[in-house]
């Protein structure tokens, strides 16, 4: 495990609109980070639940997104590169990864949803955000 912090809003530098209690920091634990023989990277994520009767990988990658978007920010903030792979390995399910693309992300959906838990963190102290898995 990788711990991180990670500011947020995930800017590259601070601007005028930016204070000291506008700003805030996400921490978490990387499950698994590698580095390739290329210096590339790759974020991998254990999931050890159960799959939902009746969904599949995209609904798993749907209700991991925005994790899987901190962790691949956390990596380039730490790295100066981008993750080449980000991947859910589901433990119970023949641990198949299942693949977010932070290069072909959108990121301006994301870092609205981050925004958005974040929001709801500082205000009602949990997030709205429930996974089907652990």
């Amino acid at each position: 495990e990788i711990e991180f912090c990670l500011p947020w809003p995930a800017s590259e530098s601070t601007d005028a609109t930016t204070t000291q209690e506008s700003s805030r920091i996400i921490s978490g634990k990387l499950d698994c980070l590698l580095q390739l023989a290329d210096g590339s990277w790759i974020v991998l994520d254990y999931k050890t639940g159960k799959l939902p009767a009746g969904k599949g990988p995209a609904y798993v990658l749907a209700e991991y997104e925005m994790q899987l978007a901190i962790y691949a920010l956390a990596v380039q903030r730490m790295s100066g590169k981008w993750p080449a792979r980000s991947e859910l390995i589901l433990l119970r399910h023949g641990a198949e990864p299942i693949g977010f693309d932070a290069l072909h992300a959108d990121w301006p959906k994301l870092t609205g949803r981050i925004d958005v838990a974040v929001r709801e963190i500082l205000t009602s102290g949990t997030p709205a955000v429930s996974h089907g898995m652990e």
